[in-house]
């Protein structure tokens, strides 16, 4: 049985701000951990969307670890 998952994302940059980000966060110029609010891994991504939907205005970033 094959399941079909659709992954929706946003992020609020344009081409060189991501160019930029991509250079920057590997060599640890910028801390982004305090950005981070919660980290869950792909086969948690339900509860991840569930809490993001319970208290929306409370979380910076959720991190899903896709390794």
């Amino acid at each position: 049985m094959l399941k079909e998952l659709d992954l929706v994302a946003t992020f609020w940059a344009n081409d060189i701000d991501f160019r930029r980000a991509v250079d920057v966060i590997p060599a640890r110029k910028l801390d982004v951990r305090p950005l981070i609010s919660v980290c869950y891994e792909l086969e948690h991504i339900q509860q991840a969307f569930e809490v993001l939907r319970a208290d929306r205005g409370s979380h910076g970033k959720i991190l899903v670890d896709c390794s």
